[in-house]
């Protein structure tokens, strides 16, 4: 233990935090600015490399998440005595750990619910802030929480298991290598899944810290590995509000949800839980909140959305699509994208130039490896090497740009079919180089006629000499692009064209056995010095210098790449993977873009991007670069460039851009005028808003001054005005200005300097319409104060406190200062029984979004009187939408209302009058008519039966007579006379049948035990052929008044005419040859407020229509029928108080229901008993 006191560096120890076996913390003070810091020490007995390496890799994600608010500050990583020490922040934190406490007694955790949702959120918020940085944790738990309780701060800490990406594949490892406390891990970050681990497995690790917070207790106890294990991957935790019922059950949810098993299930991000915890928390906070945080209405997860592309974890097949379909991915992700500058592409050239040359001495390779190269640098589409022989000039080697095999050892004639003979014989006799931009058009070699047929535009023709001689003649040509071979790229060519000759030379000498051992060594050692000397041009140079291989992922780059980035050379392994950890994620899918293009085309490229410095700031650079080498599959091998720190120049532009937007943005979107002048009162620039104000062009304006436009000071006050800015730096007035159509305008004036300049800014606003509208409200004001309506403005808040109220509001006994102080809440205003149903409303128009409200209700005046008021209201919402304010007036219209109410009843009281007047007249009127029919239909029944029965009663005596003075004698002539005389009985019957149903008859009302009187008329019935009659009669049926002959009659009617039914549906069934059985049902039963007597037969029955119109007079369906049957059974019925219904489906049957009443002592009615057998 280190004691307290001593020093670690520059930092003097003040106390030990916490010990483990590999490393101590201490909480310290920084001696160079007294600033407290807590120190990591690696202990020296733990300070092997790979402890060396975690050290560094949590530094390093510290640095990278030094943006993020909730993670802990690292200020260095320092060496002190063969050991690290890092560095961090103190901002006075204790670990979460030590505050989780749990007190059974009340039930109750360390954490009030407003503590814990602020803990939390800023969890959440943190563990947002590290995904977004694609770092995973991987070690979530209360003792890696920092909570200061006096400023609510938290930070998280410990990141030595973290990674820098956003998935990984954990294989099963031993119990004690697993990464992370086995209490905390999520179920795949146990290796035994199967499963990729990504940013969830933290967000199942802080559902385990926050259950513990709720609850004082782990979800899974106990210290067996296996059985911790066994558990986070197949058991559920009880609930948290299970284990402590104050726990809301939608924050138990949450944790719930956090804790599932499966990635999938859980919440995708932590800005989803974030989501879910401020909505939790605003519910909380608003009047009416609590309705919507149950569970029914709180959607967990509504804002949860995945900001990673996944694939799902549970693949069947097509293994080798995945694999291929993932590596795609990672290749995309981590490929290298710097660039590099033209003459460092002419290093590299000379290094592989250099490598080439001492590596190659047969003469084919060297021309096939040089030519490649030539054309490379020189940006050219073909190249030829000629050679001389003694005198004789020939073509030994030909190459082009478009991937064609190098031809070498042709010991070819040149002729106009490969090269212009005009410029080659220039070159050979003045041994000058010939660089041609335009070779068509250059007039010294404009009539060579390979330049006119081939097109050619650029053409390099360059001599080499070597030992004093002209040795070789270097021909290169592009017939696409004019001028592409520059002045300043003769000196690489002739570098390495004279390279060329050399080992040409050499290599001639050693086919021919003409080199000694000697000359080729000390042609290597001049290679060997070159290449040296090249090398420390590179270590010189400021710029970073860079090599990536593609194959081995390895690469090589100069001190000034360590430098620009603030390394130590060596400190980090030059690597592509090293490299894409610095550059900024935001701009790798640009340098990917311009990479891949330029490589795909094998032209350089160049490109803009950021990369991360030591100490975590991010710095820009201009990088370059080109492919150096590629493969037989056409692939890059090989890839140099460099880079260079342009981020001066890029904050420059920045500021600059800032700068210009700011005032493009001021200028042409500002309402208000805007003007640069000079001290002489010049206008220097104008925009298009005081254009509008004034009427006059800017072309206009900038030919005036201000004095031009001021009407209400002088000149000498316009330049006191400008003098006082000067001096003090801003002014601000109001004057008047002369429009060009010569009215005016008033205008508020902000004057202030311009840089400290000799110019002047200008603002001017027009008030010409606010100084009229000022006027106009002041009169509204004075006319709303002397009306009955009251201004009214409180805020949208339990209780409605006011914020304004017009002075009018003393008419309800109230004053200004009582409601706007709080002393009486617009609230409490309400009347009792109005406040129950009105709140509610409020509260709904306000969730809806309604943007007005109206409603009548009642107010108490402080004097206890109710008042009537319409309320019209306009609501104010912020920018989410959420109600703000009320904002409108209240009418009395207590006086309306009490006159609306005096109408109302009125109105009800005539509307009743009415109503019971249309249904006497109604009544009287149906009476009259229905009487006025019958008197016309009994008038006509007295004529017509006057008039029949007479001659009726002739025909019946001459019938008569006849039957008599026959007898048996023909019996033809007597079966007519019996035809006559039953027709003459049925015109008897019809006449008497009207005369009873118009006249109608006195009625003989007998009360009586109904079933015997039913058994007695069913006897009569009992014996029809072929028909089944039943019946059905209730227990003690009450006695009935009723006239027994009148009702025989209609029993019989009834009977009759489901006898005739049945016969006619027997004769029916005949025909068809189908089974019928004939029945007729009778049955008498209690009904409401007296008896039902029902005859049911399964006749055939009638439509609706018939059944509806069969008792109405003169309607029938037989043949021989008078219609006039069951007209007169109804009237009968309705003459003792009872009604007649008839329910029929045709060929299924009919029923007849008669309802008769029970009248308790009738006047004129007599009793009479009978028992069966018995006649009345």
């Amino acid at each position: 233990m280190r004691p307290l006191g001593k020093a670690i560096g520059n930092c003097r120890i003040l106390k030990q935090i916490y010990e483990s076996p590999s490393s101590a913390v201490y909480r310290a003070v920084r001696q160079s600015d007294r600033k407290p810091v807590v120190l990591k020490v690696l202990k020296q007995n733990h300070s092997a490399r790979s402890e060396w390496n975690r050290y560094k890799h949590e530094y390093e994600i510290l640095c990278k998440l030094r943006d993020v608010k909730n993670v802990i500050r690292a200020y260095s990583l320092d060496a002190h005595q063969k050991t690290l020490v890092m560095v961090l922040e103190d901002f006075g934190g204790e670990s979460l750990k030590s505050s989780i406490t749990f007190r059974p007694a009340t039930g109750k955790g360390l954490l009030p619910l407003e503590d814990f949702l602020d803990l939390a959120l800023e969890l959440a918020r943190g563990l947002a802030g590290i995904h977004d940085a694609n770092v995973i944790h991987k070690n979530v738990n209360p003792g890696n929480v920092l909570l200061n309780r006096a400023t609510r701060q938290v930070k998280l800490i410990d990141f030595g298991f973290s990674s820098i990406l956003v998935r990984e594949y954990p294989s099963p490892r031993p119990l004690e290598t697993l990464e992370g406390s086995l209490h905390y891990i999520a179920p795949e970050q146990t290796g035994r899944m199967n499963r990729e681990v990504d940013y969830r497995a933290d967000l199942y690790s802080l559902g385990v810290t926050l259950y513990e917070v709720l609850t004082g207790r782990l979800p899974f106890e106990g210290d067996d590995p296996l059985t911790l294990i066994h558990s986070h991957m197949a058991k559920l935790p009880l609930p948290p509000k299970d284990s402590n019922p104050n726990v809301p059950p939608m924050i138990s949810n949450m944790v719930m949800r956090l804790l599932a098993k499966n990635a999938e299930d859980r919440y995708q991000s932590a800005s989803g839980l974030t989501a879910d915890l401020e909505r939790f928390r605003k519910g909380l906070s608003e009047p009416g909140g609590d309705e919507d945080l149950s569970a029914d209405r709180f959607e967990l997860g509504r804002d949860d959305f995945c900001g990673h592309f996944h694939l799902p974890q549970r693949l069947y097949g097509r293994d080798a699509e995945i694999s291929e379909l993932l590596s795609s991915f990672d290749r995309a992700a981590a490929g290298s994208q710097e660039v590099i500058a033209q003459d460092l592409l002419d290093t590299a050239s000379l290094l592989k130039a250099n490598q080439i040359l001492s590596q190659t001495v047969n003469t084919s390779d060297l021309l096939k490896e040089m030519i490649k190269i030539l054309i490379e640098s020189a940006g050219a589409e073909e190249a030829l090497v000629l050679c001389r022989d003694e005198k004789t000039w020939f073509i030994e080697a030909r190459g082009n740009a478009g991937g064609q095999p190098v031809q070498t050892g042709m010991h070819l004639p040149p002729s106009a079919d490969h090269l212009s003979m005009s410029i080659l014989h220039y070159v050979i006799n003045s041994e000058e180089v010939v660089v041609l931009a335009n070779a068509r058009g250059d007039p010294q070699f404009r009539g060579d006629p390979y330049l006119r047929e081939k097109s050619i535009k650029s053409v390099l023709c360059l001599p080499v000499r070597h030992e004093g001689e002209l040795t070789l003649v270097l021909y290169l040509e592009n017939n696409l692009t004019a001028g592409a071979f520059t002045e300043g790229r003769l000196g690489l060519l002739q570098l390495l064209s004279g390279q060329m000759a050399i080992s040409l030379k050499n290599a001639s000498m050693v086919d021919a056995l003409k080199s000694t051992i000697a000359e080729r060594k000390r042609t290597e050692e001049v290679l060997r010095e070159g290449e040296e000397r090249l090398r420390i041009v590179l270590d010189a140079t400021s710029d970073g210098i860079w090599e990536w291989n593609f194959v081995t992922r390895s690469g090589y780059v100069n001190p000034g790449y360590y430098a620009i980035l603030g390394y130590e050379p060596g400190e980090f392994s030059p690597n592509l993977d090293n490299w894409r950890v610095r550059a900024h994620p935001e701009d790798l899918q640009l340098i990917e873009k311009v990479v891949r293009e330029a490589l795909g085309e094998r032209s350089p490229f160049s490109v803009e991007f950021r990369l991360r410095r030591k100490d975590g700031r991010w710095i820009w650079v201009h990088g370059r670069g080109k492919g150096a080498e590629w493969d037989a599959d056409g692939n890059v091998v090989r890839v140099v460039g460099s880079v260079s720190d342009i981020s001066a120049r890029k904050e420059a532009e920045e500021a600059l851009r800032e700068s210009a937007e700011q005032y493009r943005i001021m200028t042409s979107t500002s309402m208000d005028g805007f003007m640069i002048v000079d001290r002489d009162a010049r206008i220097l620039d104008a925009n298009e808003a005081y254009c509008r104000i004034v009427g006059y062009s800017r072309d206009d304006l900038l030919r005036m001054t201000v004095h031009d436009l001021e009407t209400m000071e002088s000149s000498q006050e316009t330049l006191g005005h400008i003098q006082r800015v000067i001096e003090s730096g801003s002014d601000r007035f109001e004057s008047r200005h002369r429009k060009k159509d010569g009215s005016m305008v008033d205008v508020e004036i902000s004057l202030m300097s311009y840089r400290r300049s000799s110019r002047l800014l200008c603002y001017l606003r027009d008030v010409t319409e606010l100084k009229r509208a000022d006027e106009e409200l002041r009169k509204a004001i004075m006319v709303l104060e002397n009306s009955p309506a009251v201004l009214f403005r409180w805020r949208a808040e339990r209780g409605f406190p006011v914020e304004f109220v017009s002075k009018n509001v003393t008419q309800f006994g109230y004053t200004v200062e009582e409601l706007q102080s709080g002393k009486v809440s617009f609230l409490s205003m309400i009347h009792p029984e109005d406040r129950k149903w009105l709140g509610p409303e409020v509260r709904e128009a306000d969730k809806r979004g309604d943007l007005h409200f109206q409603k009548v209700y009642r107010l108490v005046t402080k004097e206890g009187k109710s008042r009537w008021v319409d309320d019209r209201t306009m609501i104010e919402r912020d920018a989410n939408g959420r109600a703000t304010h009320h904002q409108g007036i209240l009418l009395d219209i207590t006086e309306r209302k009490s006159a609306e109410e005096e109408l109302a009843r009125h109105r009800d009281h005539l509307e009743e009058l009415v109503r019971d007047r249309s249904r006497e007249l109604e009544a009287a009127q149906e009476q009259l008519v229905k009487r006025e029919k019958l008197s016309v239909l009994g008038q006509l029944t007295a004529i017509v039966s006057h008039e029949l029965r007479n001659p009726l009663g002739v025909i019946r005596s001459s019938t008569f007579y006849l039957q008599e003075k026959i007898k048996d004698r023909d019996q033809k002539i007597r079966k007519h006379l019996d035809r006559i005389e039953t027709q003459v009985d049925l015109c008897d019957k019809i006449v008497g049948e009207l005369l009873e149903y118009t006249r109608g008859s006195s009625s003989e009302m007998m009360k009586g035990e109904i079933t015997h009187w039913l058994e007695r008329q069913l006897e009569n019935f009992q014996g029809t052929e072929g028909i089944r009659v039943t019946s059905l009669f209730s227990d003690n049926l009450p006695k009935v008044s009723f006239d027994e002959g009148k009702m025989t009659r209609v029993l019989n009617n009834i009977l009759e005419n489901a006898v005739h039914a049945v016969n006619e549906m027997t004769r029916i069934a005949e025909e068809e040859k189908r089974d019928y059985e004939p029945r007729i049902r009778v049955e008498a039963c209690r009904a409401e407020g007296g008896i039902v007597i029902r005859v049911e037969d399964n006749g055939t029955g009638m439509d609706g229509e018939t059944a509806r119109r069969a008792s109405e007079p003169l309607f029938t369906t037989k043949a021989r029928g008078t219609g006039l049957g069951l007209a007169i059974v109804k009237k009968i019925v309705e003459e003792h108080g009872g009604t007649l219904n008839l329910e029929s489906e045709l060929r299924r049957g009919t029923k007849v229901n008669l309802w008769l009443p029970v009248h308790e002592g009738l006047p004129g009615t007599r009793e009479q008993r009978w028992r069966k057998g018995e006649e009345p």
